[in-house]
């Protein structure tokens, strides 16, 4: 009996820490997007919209949703917690969320799981946070920043991958591909193959 308790109380807790368990279903008529409950009442009205990048699924309890246009995110309680303003959504990285508001201005936010603004970088693009730095393009070449904005390693290659278990993969003057730690010390150096014409 104890341990059927104990069980309960945790079962009670699990809900009331993790909220609800939100699931997304299709108005057939209109063909938006909603939000149902583990009970099946709808918590989200049908006011998103389908589209390929949005699978209206929760992860990290976050789930992108597009209305109007525009991406935002969710959480699992059915709030937006990121308003449906932005032109391009990343995932939840490192803990941050790379967003670009408009596509013909040059610049970059990033934004934490809240939905706040913690930095702003020029840039058409935002490359998303990996073992804490991310990438930038600024004058044809890439760099890495952290999450204030202070470049880490400067922008001198021209082709830059995500930071992996802490190690990266450069392109130096089209003649060598190096393999970086975070802090931009060469680990690996080795020569790019030459095209056979």
């Amino acid at each position: 009996m104890k341990y059927f308790l104990f069980v309960f109380i945790l079962h009670l807790f699990y809900l009331n820490a993790e909220g609800q368990h939100l699931k997304s279903v299709i108005d057939p008529e209109t063909e938006n997007v909603g939000f149902i409950d583990e009970k099946g009442l709808l918590i989200v009205p049908y006011i998103y919209e389908q589209h390929y990048k949005c699978s209206y699924k929760f992860k990290d309890s976050l789930c992108l949703v597009r209305r109007n246009g525009r991406y935002g995110y969710i959480n699992q309680k059915g709030k937006e917690i990121v308003n449906c303003i932005y032109t391009y959504l990343g995932p939840l990285s490192d803990g941050v969320i790379a967003s670009v508001i408009k596509d013909s201005i040059p610049i970059c936010s990033y934004l934490n799981a809240q939905g706040n603004v913690i930095l702003r970088i020029q840039g058409r693009f935002p490359y998303d946070f990996h073992n804490g730095l991310a990438r930038f393009l600024f004058q044809g070449k890439y760099g890495y920043i952290n999450k204030t904005g202070q470049i880490v390693i400067p922008n001198i290659y021209q082709t830059a991958t995500d930071f992996e278990d802490g190690t990266a993969r450069v392109i130096f003057e089209d003649k060598e591909i190096r393999v970086i730690n975070c802090k931009g010390e060469i680990l690996k150096t080795s020569k790019i193959p030459k095209l056979i014409k």
